[in-house]
């Protein structure tokens, strides 16, 4: 397959996807309603990259949740607050990929994979509403992020839920 041509889903979770997840194995099936929707949009779509934002649950917490067949998973989150996931497709990456944090993730807020083409991140940017200096943190870091590859001449997909808006009526 061509490395430049990628099919990419970015998903916000919302709500978190270890709420009201069980893992054990009886009732994994019946729980978990964002993960089935997930696993149903996978074998619609066939994406090779799954971006998601506000999982709101550790590794751990995920249990026989935490994978997904063809898919190397890796997730960064806490129980109930923030977190993100990549899932790459094995036809992207044979081998499992590297996946890192920028230096500037706080909150369990950016998750990076190298692939063939380029690196990707899944985002998910702090609303401001509590700490609206911690936001511009994050964002200023982020455009230093995107401009350090950019000067490297190394691709940057940034995929997720940025909380930005450009006027009152895009809320």
């Amino acid at each position: 397959s061509d490395p430049t041509h990628v099919r990419i889903m970015t998903f916000n979770i919302e709500d978190g996807i270890g709420i009201g997840v069980s893992t054990t194995p009886a009732t994994a099936t019946t729980t978990g309603s964002q993960w089935a929707y997930i696993g149903l949009i996978c074998q619609a779509l066939a994406p090779d990259v799954i971006c998601l934002q506000e999982i709101k649950a550790s590794p751990e917490q995920l249990g026989l949740l935490a994978e997904l067949a063809g898919y190397w998973c890796y997730w960064h989150g806490a129980k109930g607050y923030s977190g993100v996931g990549l899932l790459v497709s094995e036809r992207v990456a044979a081998e499992r990929p590297a996946f890192a944090h920028p230096p500037f993730d706080f909150e369990h807020r950016i998750v990076t994979v190298r692939l063939p083409a380029f690196t990707l991140a899944s985002v998910y940017v702090p609303n401001g509403g509590k700490d609206f200096a911690a936001k511009l943190a994050f964002l200023t870091a982020l455009d230093a992020f995107a401009a350090s590859h950019a000067a490297a001449g190394s691709p940057l997909v940034l995929c997720g839920d940025l909380n930005v808006a450009r006027t009152d009526l895009d809320i």
